[in-house]
């Protein structure tokens, strides 16, 4: 049976320099996700300018990635 899930799309800003520390940020949703998240039927979809933008041109590329991810984002 499918259950009705409230989802959050938090997204992940930071400099690029800090690898490690995006790293731990995707492990700690995902297990935040798998504990909690499915216990409160909550979700917090991890979105980052890796794996969610799509290839653009015609603009600046932060702006792209602006209209793309930060308008559709509930928090950072």
């Amino acid at each position: 049976m499918a259950n009705q899930i409230l989802q959050f799309k938090l997204l992940l800003m930071s400099p690029g320099d800090i690898e490690d520390e995006r790293h731990a940020a995707t492990e700690i949703i995902q297990y935040w996700n798998a504990q909690i998240g499915n216990t409160l039927s909550v979700n917090v979809d991890l979105v980052k300018w890796e794996t969610h933008s799509q290839p653009a041109t015609g603009m600046h590329p932060q702006k792209i990635l602006n209209q793309q991810l930060v308008e559709e984002a509930d928090f950072g």
